[in-house]
């Protein structure tokens, strides 16, 4: 599978990387898209970041999936629970 993406940022946009993200797995030919996330910005949280991790850690369960498969439901829960578990347990900071 050929597959590929494109994003403009917007211009003049207090969040010119939008709230939409996604993630292509070529080794799986697999891709993920994140749309509509924008409802957590109600609560407080930058929907943008949290679409970008979110189909961060979706590629990342889709590469522990057996090939040919593989289960969106599966790998949407494990990164949302991954993303939860990594806002109780941020990563230590790095050195300066």
């Amino acid at each position: 599978m050929d597959a590929g993406a494109v994003y403009y940022p917007k211009p003049n946009s207090q969040n010119p990387l939008g709230e939409d993200s996604y993630f292509i797995c070529s080794e799986l030919n697999t891709v993920g898209v994140a749309d509509g996330v924008g409802g957590w910005s109600e609560k407080g949280i930058d929907a943008g970041h949290y679409a970008r991790e979110l189909m961060q850690n979706a590629c990342v369960s889709t590469l522990h999936q057996l090939k040919g498969s593989i289960n969106p439901r599966t790998v949407l829960n494990e990164a949302f629970i991954a993303k939860q578990q990594a806002r109780v347990h941020p990563p230590p900071a790095s050195p300066p």
